[in-house]
């Protein structure tokens, strides 16, 4: 029988470091409702040793069981893309890694950067367009609070009016902060624009990533252009980029904008930067929010579709027990295996496996990706499809991380 399949996330082994191993995603045999295609998925997060993000692989392996029980299971359709998604199916968690549902499954930061503005300005840059300009202020006509609803509580405030109809503007840029160490920040923060009640004033707010290059430009991350009923939560993933094989510095500008003319006043409040795995943009992307613009399109880091080859991974096994590259049309019927790719498609081709006579209990046979470069890829998505016949001989399916081998660290 085929008892299992894992996936395995292994680091490229150092002389000094043997990597860690963690079993990221399983499913058996006996959890499958059907030997139809279904969809994984799971977030892939690059080890870490010393504070250095290390290289690693991913291993699909397939594990035989007892003898004489026939068992199969298809792979199809790698990808491994930046983003974050789901974790499917919810199942798939392994043993050893199912959550207490007592306990919250999200780890604090424990690098945020904080800056309430009670004290000063917390080594910002301030500077603005005339008056203008954002100044500590606390308890102003029109926000009578901070955002805690504190009367004596400070924050940064700009207002003013009676001048022409040109834009002006004011904005805080923060300190530099070092690419190499903070490679991917999520910027919370509190915001209030004039105008709700009294008629929209034209102002905006924006967030602007700059880059400490001379090859690179400003780049609008965010921007909010409506009137705000009271304080508002604002949120944006910050990254830096690679050049020359280092993380480059850089800062933010948070800029608000009015037309001259206009009386109006625009607020902020509670800045934090903080390393996080989910930092979803807020307010929620719409009519009045601006997400970061795309300037390129990031390809897979990794994807196959099994059509022609393994597309350079390494494969692994035994003369009698293998995967193989097929296709719907090759299964006589349904008990061999999936007659259809994913997609629906019977010329389609997959990785396959099946288990039979010949193999002793515990044989093995893998999928290996290539070295995938841990500093660059700190964050990943794996998406494939996969069906393994019901209560069939071929256990489970299991997915493995593995760290990169140090010369102090086993």
């Amino acid at each position: 029988t085929l008892r299992s399949i894992t996936i395995v996330l292994q680091g490229e082994e150092q002389e000094d470091h043997a990597g860690d191993v963690e079993i990221l995603w399983m499913y058996s045999s006996e959890q499958v409702g059907s030997d139809e295609w279904f969809k994984g998925q799971f977030e892939v997060r690059a080890p870490i040793h010393d504070d250095v993000h290390q290289n690693y692989t991913l291993r699909f392996v397939a594990e035989h069981g007892k003898e004489n029980s026939k068992g199969w299971a298809a792979i199809d359709s790698f990808q491994l893309a930046r983003a974050e998604c789901m974790f499917l199916p919810s199942d798939a968690l392994p043993p050893t890694t199912t959550p207490d549902p007592t306990q919250p499954t999200t780890v604090p930061p424990t690098d945020d950067e904080f800056c309430t503005f009670q004290e000063d300005n917390c080594g910002f840059e301030i500077e603005g367009d005339g008056d203008f300009k954002f100044e500590r202020k606390s308890g102003v006509e029109g926000i009578w609070t901070d955002r805690h609803g504190n009367a004596d509580g400070m924050f940064l405030y700009a207002q003013s009016g009676g001048r022409d109809s040109s834009l002006i503007n004011t904005y805080v840029i923060s300190e530099e902060f070092a690419g190499e160490k903070h490679i991917v920040e999520c910027f919370h923060f509190w915001f209030y624009l004039d105008g709700f009640l009294d008629g929209a004033k034209n102002e905006s707010l924006q967030v602007i990533l700059r880059l400490s290059t001379p090859q690179q430009n400003e780049s609008l991350v965010w921007s909010y252009a409506k009137a705000t009923p009271g304080w508002t939560e604002g949120q944006v993933e910050l990254r830096s980029i690679l050049e020359e094989d280092k993380y480059v510095n850089w800062r933010i500008n948070v800029m608000a904008v009015k037309p001259g003319d206009r009386a109006a006043f625009v607020a902020v409040d509670d800045f934090t930067f903080s390393i996080d795995d989910i930092c979803e943009t807020m307010p929620i992307p719409g009519g009045d929010t601006t997400p970061a613009p795309e300037t390129t399109a990031t390809p897979p880091t990794i994807q196959c579709e099994f059509e022609t080859d393994f597309c350079g991974f390494e494969v692994t096994g035994t003369d009698k027990f293998n995967f193989t590259i097929r296709q719907g049309g090759d299964m006589a019927n349904a008990e061999d295996g999936p007659q259809i790719d994913h997609t629906g498609n019977k010329d389609g081709h997959f990785a396959y496996i099946s288990s039979g006579e010949g193999n002793s209990e515990g044989s093995q046979t893998e999928i290996e990706t290539h070295m995938i470069h841990g500093e660059n890829h700190l964050i990943e998505c794996f998406q494939f499809w996969a069906a393994i016949k019901k209560d069939g001989s071929l256990r489970s399916i299991t997915i493995v991380l593995q760290g990169e081998e140090q010369e102090d660290h086993a």
